[in-house]
Order: structure tokens, then C-alpha cells, then sequence
């Protein structure tokens, strides 16, 4: 079982708009209870991103010419957007073909939920994740994959997905080596749960169960990481599939003893291990912890930052003026 999903290929032209400068939402975003107000942020259109082009000189500060504005407007995308989250209930968690925008909570109050297009634009357009998987996720893929993805044979797409709330300490990432269930994983490592330790003979065996039942013989590689969670009713959940490598946090393991398959095994009759987070003392720390509202931000937003009127209203004012 999976959290019923919707998958919407990207349009032409949205990936050029999600690598351009700037965090600006598509002029089809207008919020129309706002009039049009130029000082709306979601009336705003983005620019052309040159990072790319081996022509491209930095403009003179002091040059009056502005660049071109490129107006990115994806109408008949918003709309599948808006109808795929009314479908799926009214608010949904967003992601890419293999990363969700989890660095860029912060600019969302926090939270991966999105009850409306513009929320999935914004979380999208503010996400390191998502550029490195539309830039490099193909990179450790054989010659003839990352020709098609320079051809644009590959097709990238936006996942929406029911959204649950999920108990983090349920959440286990498992580790598949040659169709074999090798190594399980606390998922949120930086937390202890205490009542994990006495319920880790019944998470195994309903994650054992799963996997033979319903995964091993259904997914075609041989070697992958999937993420399962197990609700309160004991039923187990795919949250995700992810690619065998580096790419992958590993969590509570390595990739050198998953890889080698010796040490992460040795002493388990079945070859299964299983990793949870025994106290305070092995709490890790956070993988996101560098990904938080920029200092100037949230100065500004909570003492204004030194500015007269309305704080961090009056900076996005003065971002806008030309």
C-alpha cells in the first residue's frame, strides 16, 4: 500500500523557470483578492536565468538598462495542480521524480503541506533538492542515460501525494542488496524514541512481511533503498524508492559495510539488521539543520531589522523597486 499519488509531467519551459534566479511565482499565480497589487509577491514574474550561458557578463551595477523579464505562465499546469490536490483531499506533500522540497520548508511555515499551486511553486522554486535533481541526479547513471537526459528524453514530472500525518518514529528506511532485505533504519535519527526499543521484534517482522509479500517480487532492480512507514493499525506503508548509492543518506549504516555486506551482517542468522536510535547519547545530528530561514529573514520578520513601517513588508517593497 501507498498513499494515493498523482503524477503531472512538467510543461515546456518549467524546468527553465525552476533553474532561473530569483524566487518569483508564475505570473498565472496572480492573487486576484489582491487587485493586482505590484507589492503582491505572487504577482511577480521571473527572470531569465544566464548562470548557463558561456556569454554571460554580470551587469554594471550602475547600468540603467534592466534585463529582460521572461514571463513564465504555466495556466493549464496550475490547474491540474489545483484539481490534483482537491482530489487528493484538499492538501497535499509535493516532490520531484526522486526529491521533495524538504530544505525549503522554511519559506512554507515549516511544513511540506501545499493546499494550492502556488504553495507547490514556491516550496519548488526555493529548493536546493530539486535542482540538484534536475541538474545531477543523472550524473552517476551510465553514458547512454545521461545522453537521453541532454537529448530531453527524460521526462521529469511533479508528484503530488495524499497528505498523512505520518509519525516520524515510524518511518524506516530499508536497504534491498541483490533482492535481499539486508539492513533496516530508524528514519528520523535525530530523535529518540524510547518505545521503539520494545516494539523492534514486531517492526521487523511486519517490515519482513511486507517486503517478501509485496515489494520483492514486484520492484525490477536488484539493488534499491525503500522508505516504509507502519501506522498504528500494524499495516506498512511505501512512502518511497530510492536509488542504491551515496545519493541515498544512509542513516544509522554506512555505504562502506552495506556495500561490503561483511561487518553490517555478521553475527545475524538471516542476514537482517536492523538500527535504532538506543539513547540521547546517539541522537545524530540534522541533515537539514544548514537549510533554515535566512538570518536577515527572520530579523526582519520578527524586529522589522532596522526598518521604519511594516519590517519585512517594507523589505519586499524595496526588493521590488526597479
Amino acid at each position: 500500500m501507498t498513499p494515493k499519488s498523482i503524477i503531472i509531467p512538467f510543461p515546456p519551459r518549467f524546468k527553465d523557470y525552476l533553474l532561473s534566479d530569483g524566487v518569483r511565482l508564475p505570473s498565472c499565480c496572480d492573487d486576484t483578492n489582491n487587485n493586482d497589487d505590484d507589492d503582491s509577491f505572487s504577482s511577480c514574474t521571473s527572470f531569465d536565468n544566464n548562470r548557463n550561458n558561456n556569454n554571460y557578463q554580470p551587469e554594471d551595477d550602475d547600468d540603467d538598462d534592466t534585463s529582460t523579464a521572461i514571463d513564465y505562465s504555466f495556466p493549464q499546469f496550475t490547474e491540474a495542480i489545483n484539481e490534483g490536490i482537491s482530489s487528493l483531499g484538499g492538501s497535499v506533500f509535493p516532490k520531484c521524480n526522486w526529491s521533495s522540497p524538504r530544505d525549503a520548508a522554511w519559506i512554507n511555515m515549516g511544513t511540506l503541506k501545499c493546499t494550492s499551486a502556488k504553495e507547490v511553486y514556491l516550496l519548488f522554486k526555493s529548493s536546493d533538492f530539486v535542482v540538484h535533481d534536475l541538474e545531477h541526479a543523472l550524473e552517476s547513471q551510465d553514458e547512454q542515460h545521461r545522453q537521453g537526459d541532454n537529448d530531453n528524453s527524460f521526462e521529469f514530472c511533479l508528484v503530488l501525494r495524499k497528505w498523512c500525518h505520518l509519525h516520524r518514529s515510524m518511518e524506516f528506511r530499508c536497504f534491498v542488496k541483490n533482492h535481499q532485505l539486508i539492513a533496516i533504519s530508524q528514519r528520523d535519527h535525530t530523535q529518540y524514541y524510547p518505545h521503539l526499543s520494545s516494539s523492534l521484534p514486531r517492526i521487523r517482522d511486519l517490515i519482513h512481511f511486507e517486503f517478501h509479500e509485496n515489494i520483492k517480487s514486484r520492484f525490477v532492480l536488484s539493488c534499491y533503498v525503500v522508505d516504509l512507514y507502519i501506522d498504528t493499525r500494524g499495516k506498512v506503508w511505501v512512502l518511497d524508492f530510492n536509488v542504491w548509492g551515496e545519493q541515498t543518506d544512509s542513516l544509522l549504516f554506512s555505504w562502506d559495510e552495506l556495500n561490503s555486506g561483511g561487518e553490517v551482517m555478521e553475527g545475524v542468522d538471516d542476514g537482517l539488521v536492523v538500527r535504532l536510535v538506543q539513547g540521547e547519547k546517539e541522537v545524530r545530528g540534522d541533515p537539514l539543520a544548514s537549510y533554515r530561514a535566512p538570518i536577515d529573514v527572520v530579523s526582519l520578520a520578527s524586529h522589522g531589522g532596522g526598518l521604519e513601517g511594516e519590517g519585512f513588508e517594507e523589505f519586499v517593497r524595496m526588493c521590488q523597486r526597479p
